[in-house]
Formats: structure tokens, C-alpha cells, sequence
């Protein structure tokens, strides 16, 4: 148990703490929004695999998905996928990383321990091959049954018309109409006069 309490730590405090400092030499100011997914980053690719290896390895796999984190929410924005809350980035790709960086880095004496298999990661063991592959197999088939389940959700949702708000919920903010009131209101977005919450329409 303490083992994994010192490498989940490990791996999102410096994860969160590396781009909190790299977002202020680059803009020059500080980004809770970068920080917050940052230390989310570091728990989605640690989480998983913390009670396989040491807290020093949890460190590192911190620090990767530090970089992978911050190009993968630049080249969304730039292929113009409409990822607000860098969901994919922070979830997506750091799960997948995660799963590939335990091939790696899993120590046999933990392994052992934890499922009485004897095999670990690639640093320590020539069966950390296999246990790579395993991984990627796992990884495609979760990607694909998501992909497929997804896929089907939204095509429900678009033959029933429920996959967009209408645009007058869309001008004045989802926010404004379902909850009553503005999800940011320190932005000052742009909100329509007499629309509020009125059981999911506007008044």
C-alpha cells in the first residue's frame, strides 16, 4: 500500500509541478487549467500500473506523459478536433502510454507479489517482450470495442435529434439553460438577456 500511495505521488506531483513551471517560462504567467491536467496526466498513466513498479519508475513515467501531455493538446488543436477539456490528451494518450510503460518498467518482485506470475518489464526481464505485446493487444481491443460503442451511441443520439442543442441553448451557453447560470463567469461569455434554468428550457 505504500508502495503505491509513494508512486501515484510520485508520478502526478511532478508531473503537475513540471508543467505548472514550463507554462510560466513560456507564457509568462501561471495556467491552473495546465497544471490541474497535468497532475491528471500523471494519475492516469500511473494509477494503473503503481502497484507493478517502483516510485522512482512512477517518476518517470510522470515526467513522459509531462511531454506527451502538452503535444498531444497542441496537435488536436491544430488537426482542429474540438477538444475543450483536453479529455483526449490527458485521458486517451496517457492511458495508452501508461499501459505501454508497464511492459517496461515492472519489477518481477512486484509482479510476483501482487499476481504470483514471474515475469516483468523489458528492463528486467527478456518475457517483457511478450508482456509488451499483450499490452498492445489489450490497448486495440479496448480501443476498438470503445470506438465501436461510441460510435453507435452517437448514431442513436443523431437519428433521435439529441446529439446538438438547438442554437438558441447554443448561443446562450448549455451552462445558462440546464444549470441555471454560467459554468465560467469570470470569462464574461457571452450570454442572451432573460435566459436562465427553467427545468431544461429557456425562460
Amino acid at each position: 500500500m505504500l508502495q503505491c500511495w509513494l508512486s501515484v505521488s510520485a508520478g502526478h506531483a511532478r508531473q503537475g509541478f513540471k508543467l505548472f513551471t514550463c507554462g510560466f517560462c513560456a507564457a509568462g504567467t501561471y495556467d491552473l487549467r495546465i497544471c490541474c491536467n497535468g497532475v491528471l496526466s500523471g494519475l492516469v498513466t500511473v494509477t494503473g500500473i503503481c502497484g507493478f513498479v517502483d516510485p522512482w519508475a512512477a517518476a518517470v513515467c510522470g515526467l513522459i506523459a509531462g511531454v506527451a501531455y502538452p503535444i498531444t493538446s497542441h496537435c488536436l488543436l491544430k488537426a482542429g478536433i474540438d477538444d475543450p477539456l483536453d479529455s483526449s490528451a490527458v485521458h486517451l494518450v496517457n492511458g495508452v502510454l501508461g499501459e505501454l510503460l508497464l511492459s517496461f518498467l515492472a519489477k518481477p518482485d512486484h509482479v510476483q507479489m501482487l499476481t504470483g506470475s514471474v515475469c516483468g518489464g523489458i528492463f528486467y526481464t527478456k518475457s517483457g517482450w511478450l508482456q509488451l505485446g499483450m499490452q498492445m493487444l489489450g490497448i486495440s481491443l479496448t480501443l476498438v470495442f470503445g470506438g465501436l460503442a461510441a460510435l453507435l451511441m452517437f448514431a442513436v443520439l443523431r437519428h433521435l435529434r439529441l446529439l446538438r442543442v438547438d442554437q438558441m441553448t447554443e448561443l446562450a451557453g448549455i451552462d445558462n439553460i440546464e444549470h441555471g447560470g454560467p459554468a465560467y463567469p469570470e470569462f464574461g461569455g457571452h450570454q442572451l438577456n432573460g435566459m436562465g434554468s427553467g427545468n431544461g428550457h429557456p425562460r
